[in-house]
Parts: structure tokens; C-alpha cells; sequence
């Protein structure tokens, strides 16, 4: 649970060279794809799942819960990160964020 500046702040953390929140040893495992017992990667770190939008990789955290969904994406290699927070569970946060990031990416 956070607030829209707090994400903000964390987000552009995320992004930045020079980290406040977490330090390089700790960004660089946050990052990290995870791998099965048997070694075959999965599409999840351990701070985040991985997805595209568009053939963009990225990472992103979803949540929710009674009345509210959030969203939120980095785009390492964009140098660009987002998050639609809404006070409602059927709002398509991904659709929202897909038609935002398209703005940026292209």
C-alpha cells in the first residue's frame, strides 16, 4: 500500500544511477530472473513479474483489493517507469497503462 508520491519516489529510484532506496547489490538482485529448481527461467524476480508491452520488455507490480487496483512498470532500457493507481477493482489497469506507456515508447 503506498501513495501515488510514494511510488513516484520509488519508481524514479528505480531508474536513477545514483539509488536512495535500495543500494546497487540489492537493485541488481531486484532485477533478477529467477530461475525453477530444475534451472528453467521464470518470468518473475524477486521484486518483480516480467512482461512487454508492445515487444518492450519490462517489469511491473500488480495489486489490489476491495475497491482498488494498481499497476505499476519500469522500462529499464527506456529509462522510463509508470503506475495508474484507480479506486476501483474492474478498472483494466493494463489496458490504461499499455495506451500511457505507448505514448513514451514510441
Amino acid at each position: 500500500m503506498g501513495t501515488a508520491r510514494g511510488f513516484g519516489t520509488f519508481l524514479r529510484d528505480q531508474l536513477a544511477s545514483q539509488l536512495k532506496i535500495l543500494n546497487d547489490a540489492t537493485r541488481t538482485l531486484f532485477f533478477e530472473t529467477q530461475r525453477t529448481a530444475q534451472g528453467t527461467l521464470i518470468p518473475m524476480t524477486p521484486g518483480w513479474h516480467v512482461g512487454s508491452c508492445d515487444g518492450r520488455s519490462c517489469f511491473y507490480k500488480e495489486g489490489g483489493g476491495g475497491g482498488f487496483h494498481c499497476l505499476m512498470r519500469v522500462y529499464l532500457q527506456h529509462g522510463i517507469a509508470s503506475v495508474v493507481m484507480t479506486n476501483a477493482t474492474a478498472f483494466d489497469v493494463h489496458a490504461c497503462l499499455n495506451a500511457f506507456d505507448r505514448q513514451f515508447l514510441d
